[in-house]
Order: C-alpha cells, then sequence, then structure tokens
C-alpha cells in the first residue's frame, strides 16, 4: 500500500485480487485502514510541498498566483476564503460573515 500511495486500485492489481475486494478488506482491519490513511498523507504531503514551492518562487509570478488561488480556496474556506463566480472561475473571494465580501482577480479570470 505504502509503495502506491494508498491508492487501493494500483495496490489491489499488484495483489492480483479486486479493488473492491481489498477495500473491503482495508475497512475491516483497522491497522491496514491506517497504513492506507498513512501512506495516502505520504502523498498529501508531497503535494503540499510543491504548493508551498510554488507560492515562495519569484520568478514564476503565474504558477505561484495559481499556488495561492489553490490554497485559499481549499485550506482558506474555513478562513471565509471561495471562489467568486462559481467552480468555473472568476477569481476568489473572501467573505466576513456579515454579508460583505471581497473578490480578488487575476488578469486571467473569465467571467
Amino acid at each position: 500500500m505504502y509503495l502506491n500511495y494508498g491508492n487501493v486500485g494500483l495496490t489491489a492489481r499488484q495483489l492480483g485480487i479486486t479493488p473492491g475486494a481489498l477495500a473491503r478488506r482495508i475497512e475491516l482491519i483497522p491497522s491496514l485502514k491506517a497504513d492506507r490513511d498513512a501512506a495516502r498523507r505520504m502523498i498529501v504531503d508531497q503535494a503540499e510541498a510543491v504548493i508551498v514551492e510554488q507560492l515562495t518562487d519569484t520568478r514564476q509570478v503565474d504558477r505561484r498566483d495559481e499556488a495561492a488561488r489553490f490554497v485559499l480556496t481549499t485550506l482558506g474556506k474555513s478562513l471565509g476564503w471561495g471562489n467568486a463566480g462559481g467552480p468555473s472561475g472568476g477569481g476568489i473571494s473572501l467573505a466576513d460573515g456579515s454579508g460583505r465580501q471581497l473578490t480578488v482577480r487575476w488578469q486571467t479570470d473569465h467571467d
């Protein structure tokens, strides 16, 4: 499971069983579930490192902006950040909880 970063389908293929059978077994055995979750966390940690690298890269501003947008609209949701204009784009917004909203748009945003 670790070699496949928690990907049940890939692991099942290597074991010669169906993904459904492996998924059911994982749910029944707490240690397998913990291993799967830890493996998934490893790949998420690697992805987060890429995002942090992009956020701090001053040479490629467009990639930095996209990384910032991703962080604000995912991890930042609990702080009031979200997509302005829905999932199709249109910038990002910050709501203050009293009905007021700040919208940030990049030049590449489309309505």
